[in-house]
């Protein structure tokens, strides 16, 4: 599929974005990738997986999309709530807190997922929750 894009807003008021630099493969390991970013809309800052490029994706059929050693970011596979906000693999001008309040278990109210390429222009998921 390639990368991916996905746009999340919370019930606690955050919006923020997901690119996923590699393709979700399934395979229950890390994808190696520096390129993976969470931005704030709120805040107009970012994190990147540019510090610890081996932890960028984390690939799991059981999981949503899920970036970062010890899980920086990581959804519920069902995309209702977010697992984890924390900082661990990824850096950057935006804390945990910046991007999505920090914490866990928090609940989605709006999300698109975009597959992007030469021909994917369009969401492949969307959910108003």
């Amino acid at each position: 599929m390639g990368p991916t894009l996905t746009l999340i807003s919370l019930e606690n008021g955050r919006r923020l974005a997901a690119y996923a630099q590699h393709s979700w493969d399934g395979s229950s390991s890390y994808i190696k990738g520096d390129k993976n970013v969470l931005y704030s809309f709120n805040y107009k800052k970012y994190r990147t997986s540019s510090y610890r490029p081996q932890n960028g994706q984390y690939s799991n059929m059981g999981y949503g999309p899920t970036f970062g050693g010890g899980h920086d970011f990581c959804m519920y596979a069902d995309m209702t709530r977010v697992a984890y906000c924390n900082s661990n693999s990824f850096s950057g001008p935006a804390s945990a807190a910046n991007v999505c309040g920090g914490g866990r278990n928090m609940k989605v109210k709006h999300l698109e997922v975009y597959a992007l390429g030469e021909a994917r222009r369009h969401p492949i998921h969307a959910k108003p929750v």
